[in-house]
């Protein structure tokens, strides 16, 4: 019993000084060569890197950890356009409160704001000589780009101008610029001047009407008169009250220049005029009467409170016999969007008539002007007037209302003392 305890004991003394001399042998140190290599881990990516040349060194030589190439073929530039882009619209106004406030700090922005949005549409435009040329024909066709990208209907009025109405004295020579599809209906009454040898006073009146057709944005057919005319003499005159069907005008009409950015219209057109009315309201004179004619528009000055918009025409009137009176004419117009809602348009016009023959069918010494070609001796006369008066177009833009008075300004009256016209005009 006694022995088996003295070895027990012998064994756990001899643990206990094995344990001691291991804690105190001293550690080896680690092989370089298991070690990572901390560059690799720590450091980023190299662009382009060149291996390291090699050098004696304790650790071992490496790669480097990550190698980015980038070649010249790779690299996508920064275009002209993109940056032209880019600050248009990072200068672009998104709502109307906002477009009102910069029409308050430059009335003519707009102008300069639709010449970057050309250059930027060239720079980007890499279309061949033979595809504009194809579309350019495409245009002037009749086939623009609504019946091109099929964006618009058939037979719709040019949107792009909502901000233009429609002249309202005159209504008969002082044609439209946009090609519009529409139906006008007409009321005048026109005062005589109880002087006027012939008639001693009176009235003269109009009830009838205008119809337009837009083939494309560029061409367009036009009713410019149609109705019944009424010749009223003042007392003592020995001419009779008469009433009957008008002359029948008609004609086409082409936009040469069509910018909706500078919102700026050019148009040319034809009238022709066929007396095929009554006799005893003067609008059988002659055979006919072919008047060529320009008419523009352009909008002049926005601010917050509203836009200017102009508007001018004119032409002449030559007959195909000595029968009927030729003449020039003239009009202009300047009217206001209020709150550039384009719902309210007071507006102003003039206009001019200056006749350069003498007609051969009636013996009086005044003409019509716009109500009727006499046929009289009025050589040298020239009238101007002015007019004052407003429209209302509904929301919808479907429908327009106008009125105003016309008075005389300078010249000799003829047959015009005063005159009131209104109308009202369903557009598609």
């Amino acid at each position: 019993m006694a022995r088996p305890r003295l070895a027990l004991r012998l064994a756990t003394v001899l643990v206990a000084v094995a344990g001691v001399r291991a804690a105190a042998q001293p550690v080896p140190p680690p092989n370089p060569a298991s070690l990572p290599d901390p560059a690799a881990i720590l450091l980023p990516p190299v662009a382009n890197a060149e291996p390291a040349p090699r050098t004696r060194s304790a650790l071992p030589e490496r790669e480097p950890a990550a190698t980015m190439r980038l070649d010249a073929d790779d690299a996508v530039p920064v275009r002209t356009a993109d940056y032209d882009r880019a600050r248009i619209t990072s200068t672009s106004y998104s709502d109307a409160d906002s477009a009102r406030r910069k029409a308050a700090d430059d009335p003519f922005g707009y102008l300069t704001d639709g010449m970057s949005r050309r250059r930027s549409a060239a720079i980007d435009d890499d279309r061949g000589l033979g595809e504009k040329l194809g579309e350019r024909i495409d245009e002037l066709l009749g086939r623009g780009k609504k019946a091109v990208d099929g964006g618009g209907r058939r037979f719709e009025s040019d949107r792009a101008f909502a901000n233009f109405i429609s002249p309202l004295s005159n209504p008969f020579y002082f044609e439209d610029p946009r090609s519009l599809t529409e139906v006008r209906a007409i009321g005048l009454f026109q005062g005589i001047p109880k002087d006027q040898g012939a008639f001693r006073g009176g009235n003269a009146m109009f009830f009838g009407g205008q119809a337009r057709l837009a083939l494309s944005e560029r061409w367009s057919v036009v009713v410019n008169k149609v109705g019944v005319s009424l010749f009223n003499p003042g007392d003592g005159s020995t001419l009779p009250d008469k009433v009957g069907l008008s002359e029948l005008w008609v004609g086409p009409k082409f936009v040469i220049v069509r910018d909706p950015e500078f919102k700026t219209l050019l148009s040319a057109g034809a009238t022709f005029q066929i007396p095929l009315g009554a006799g005893g309201v003067y609008q059988d004179t002659g055979r006919l009467s072919v008047v060529p004619y320009v008419t523009a528009a352009q909008k002049l000055m926005g601010t917050a409170w509203g836009t200017f918009n102009g508007m001018a025409a004119g032409g002449y009137s030559f007959s195909t016999n000595r029968d009927r009176s030729d003449f020039f004419f003239a009009s202009a117009h300047l009217d206001f969007d209020v709150m550039n809602k384009n719902q309210f348009y007071p507006l102003a016009e003039l206009n001019w008539f200056g006749y350069t023959t003498d007609g051969q069918a009636r013996a009086f010494g005044v003409e019509g002007r716009d109500l009727a070609n006499i046929g009289a001796a009025n050589k040298g006369a020239n009238l101007v007037t002015w007019a004052l008066g407003g429209r209302y177009r509904s929301k919808n833009s479907f429908w327009e209302f106008g009125a105003a008075f016309e008075g005389p300004l300078f010249g000799p009256r003829g047959l015009f003392n005063y005159r009131v016209t209104v109308d009202l005009i369903w557009r598609y």
